[in-house]
């Protein structure tokens, strides 16, 4: 699809990024949480605690499922919560926010596209969000051994 190959495309034009995939995680993370903050007036908590070694890749992979949950919050939630952890061979993203709920994954739709993009590392992505809300996206992604 056209969406595909230029998001292809588009991740080929991206200037390399040297950083180690933790710097990576709280750095952007920091620059989310002061972006959202200042445009949108959202209340971001952080809760970073990565100790393994990430891959750039999946550093960058992680930050877009963060940048398009907070982008939903920004518009439908509120008050947000973004934890990333470690457990054993794992890497966890939760996203949680106070918003009205209702959200799912729809074919062409911005959740789907994380869900698409999660599954070039092998990650795998739950959204929870019942009328009422609250909603959580969630993403496990394996560390390498």
């Amino acid at each position: 699809n056209d969406q595909r190959e230029l998001r292809s495309i588009l991740r080929e034009l991206r200037p390399h990024d040297a950083r180690e995939g933790r710097a990576i995680i709280e750095d952007e993370l920091q620059r989310m949480r002061e972006r959202y903050a200042l445009e949108w007036g959202l209340d971001v908590a952080l809760d970073a605690r990565v100790n393994a070694a990430i891959s750039a890749r999946v550093a960058h992979e992680l930050c877009r499922i963060v940048g398009e949950s907070l982008s939903n919050a920004a518009k439908h939630g509120g008050t947000t919560l973004v934890e990333v952890t470690e457990t054993q061979d794992v890497l966890r993203l939760r996203v949680r926010d106070s918003g009205p709920g209702g959200a799912r994954i729809v074919p062409g739709g911005g959740l789907a596209g994380v869900a698409e993009r999660l599954r070039t590392v092998d990650g795998e992505l739950t959204v929870t969000s019942p009328a009422g809300g609250p909603t959580e996206v969630s993403a496990r992604v394996p560390l390498p051994r």
